[in-house]
């Protein structure tokens, strides 16, 4: 398996896992095409070479987090637990679309 190293454009690396980093966008900025409007940071996926989900705190400080194919779900997670409720999610998006 052979992991992709991203350009961060930059933006900021807040977590770095093995396969997962989680990407915090600059104001105005934007990273593998999700806009600072849309969320606070991407969770970018190394092996596929793509971002998998959004990370958007609210004001109760905690995340919510929405996947590229659409759910979502609040959780009052840290951020590095937030990348990975978001591979979590993503696999069970996967498994509903099999």
């Amino acid at each position: 398996m052979k992991y992709i190293t991203p350009d961060l454009e930059g933006n900021r690396l807040a977590y770095r896992g093995r396969r997962y980093w989680l990407v915090e966008l600059a104001d105005g900025a934007s990273f593998q095409c999700v806009d600072k409007e849309e969320a606070d940071y991407v969770v970018f996926e190394r092996l596929d070479d793509a971002p998998i989900a959004r990370v958007t705190r609210i004001p109760d400080g905690t995340f919510e987090i929405s996947t590229i194919m659409g759910f979502a779900s609040d959780y009052s997670v840290t951020l590095e637990e937030a990348v990975k409720v978001a591979a979590s999610l993503i696999d069970e998006e996967l498994k509903a679309c099999i």
